[in-house]
């Protein structure tokens, strides 16, 4: 019984590697290690709550965040999530670290969901090229610290 049993753990143990391997190379975790060994800077990108919804609050947290070195953009959102911060960060990233010492402090911060990019599918200056939209337009300023559109 004793035997049987063992057989069956081990067989369910096999089923559960075979199961989650795929999930793992279809989030792109093991794409994602792969491309970043040897990279300096790694792209998240920060989806942050903010509190009070008011302008002045939302005025606030836009000028802090112009002074923030590690956010690269930021954009208002419609819907229960405020902004959407791209973040470049040193690789190996510590996102406690990131939300505790660089997000939580700026104003009306109440929480955040950040995600790490694994690659990027669409080169935004590629496309930019393609479509025949200038750097020098204002609306599609390629300036990091470009001002938020209304």
């Amino acid at each position: 019984m004793q035997k049987m049993l063992g057989k069956v753990v081990e067989k369910m143990a096999a089923a559960v590697r075979a199961a989650l391997w795929p999930l793992f190379q279809r989030r792109g975790y093991s794409e994602f290690a792969r491309s970043h060994g040897g990279q300096q800077k790694v792209t998240l990108f920060a989806k942050v709550i903010v509190r009070p919804r008011t302008a002045g609050q939302f005025s606030l947290f836009e000028a802090a965040v112009q002074d923030v070195a590690e956010v690269v953009s930021a954009h208002r959102l419609a819907g229960s999530d405020d902004y959407l911060l791209e973040i470049k960060q040193d690789y190996p990233v510590q996102l406690d670290q990131l939300k505790a010492q660089v997000l939580a402090p700026l104003p009306g911060f109440v929480d955040c969901s950040i995600a790490v990019v694994a690659r990027t599918a669409v080169d935004p200056d590629a496309f930019s090229e393609a479509v025949g939209i200038s750097d020098a337009h204002p609306r599609w300023s390629a300036s990091p610290r470009a001002a938020f559109p209304v």
